[in-house]
């Protein structure tokens, strides 16, 4: 959703914000934080080759972007605070690199699908990006995709499946 709301409102790009300005704002910087501590927790499952918990993990950061999205409620501050609309869009944006990554792992194509979405090199360097933001501090989240950066038109990253049981 938050990739269709950027594409529409925004357009076709990322919003229009400086790295450094998501820090200034508390809710991002704890959104950050929890997702950084997710990140680290996720890490070590793999590295103890706790498959099964590491895909418990990464679907726990996944409801904690849920959270903040529909917490901040975009939609509304499109009206009232047009600034703190990007701030947040921007913010989920870049939450969503770090989903492409934990979720590599187990679902490449999905992962895949959404790099091409965000318009990002889709390469096999998780290991990479995962030891990067596991080095560096929460606010290395925010940097991750830059402002004003193209986005192509999103699409279903799942088809919906018409299974009766």
């Amino acid at each position: 959703r938050v990739l269709k709301y950027s594409y529409s409102n925004f357009d076709k790009k990322s919003p229009p914000v400086e790295s450094n300005d998501l820090l200034i704002d508390e809710d991002i910087k704890k959104f950050f934080s929890v997702t950084h501590d997710y990140v680290k927790k996720y890490i070590t499952a793999l590295e103890g080759v706790k498959i099964k918990e590491g895909l418990k993990i990464a679907n726990e950061i996944v409801e904690e972007g849920n959270k903040f999205f529909q917490d901040s409620k975009p939609w509304d501050l499109k009206k009232t605070n047009p600034e703190r609309c990007g701030l947040v869009i921007s913010a989920v944006i870049n939450f969503l690199r770090v989903i492409g990554v934990v979720y590599e792992p187990y679902i490449p194509s999905f992962s895949a699908k959404l790099y091409e979405i965000l318009n990002i090199k889709y390469d096999t360097g998780a290991e990479v990006f995962l030891k990067t933001l596991n080095e560096n501090n929460s606010d290395y989240i925010s940097t991750l995709i830059p402002k004003n950066h193209p986005i192509n038109e999103p699409l279903p990253l799942f088809k919906e499946s018409m299974i009766d049981f």
